[in-house]
């Protein structure tokens, strides 16, 4: 509800996203080769989502997404990261995808995380996220603002969704 709210952000009717909480234990150990904040993989890990094409003769019928988050994550923390991750689900539709640069694709997610977290009041949360020093996901918060105010919001979700990274200059 946020995402369309907030950002006029929808997903398309059909699309399946389910959500599987886990121990913080087997969530790193389900997502171990997937890096976190801290560059490492798994080790602070507290979200991802997986995606799963369904083929049939070798084209594309479906796409499944399933996104894992650590049990006992703060209620306000969860609606931010929640928000982050179905940002990707929408880049990931939108022809977005793990060929995009790490920052910009990170950045836009985290730029979403932290308006909802403004929208729902939680401005210590929202401060937490963009305080992060991460190279990654901080700089790239930094970076997307930048393009934010320089291209307005929209353009910026829309080359989000579709671009390999930053436009030069950002």
């Amino acid at each position: 509800e946020a995402l369309a709210e907030r950002f006029a952000l929808r997903l398309p009717r059909g699309v399946g996203v389910s959500l599987t909480l886990l121990e913080p234990a087997d969530l790193r150990a389900l997502g171990g080769g997937v890096p976190d904040a801290s560059g490492e993989p798994g080790h602070h890990l507290l979200a991802f989502t997986e995606v799963e094409e369904l083929l049939r003769d070798g084209a594309p019928v479906s796409t499944a997404f399933r996104i894992y988050l650590a049990r006992g994550t703060p209620g306000p923390w969860a609606s931010g990261i929640l928000a982050h991750e179905l940002f990707h689900v929408w880049q990931t539709l939108q022809g977005g995808g793990p060929t995009q640069r790490d920052a910009f694709r990170e950045g836009a997610a985290q730029y979403v995380q932290h308006e909802v977290l403004q929208q729902l009041g939680e401005r210590a949360w929202a401060r937490r996220v963009a305080d992060d020093r991460d190279p990654v996901y901080g700089d790239g918060l930094r970076r997307f603002r930048a393009l934010v105010l320089s291209e307005g919001e929209r353009q910026a979700l829309e080359l989000a969704a579709r671009a390999e990274d930053f436009p030069p200059g950002f």
